[in-house]
């Protein structure tokens, strides 16, 4: 879910936002699973981190791809 939004973004505002947004979003799954006092909690954030995962993925490869690409 998070390639498909990502890469929806990326089309309308660039590349930077969704990954930016993706950071954001895994630094605080990471934390949230860090301090996690429940199961419930750290399910939620493990589905954060896979969505933003595959946010910053997506926008990595487009990043690798945009500068290698021959002038």
């Amino acid at each position: 879910v998070g390639i498909v939004v990502s890469g929806g973004l990326a089309d309308r505002s660039g590349p930077l936002v969704p990954f930016a947004l993706g950071v954001v979003v895994l630094t605080v799954g990471l934390i949230l699973g860090g301090v996690a006092s429940s199961m419930g909690v750290l399910i939620l954030a493990r589905m954060l981190q896979g969505f933003a995962g595959g946010c910053v993925s997506a926008v990595a490869a487009l990043f690798t791809i945009t500068s290698m690409r021959p002038k």
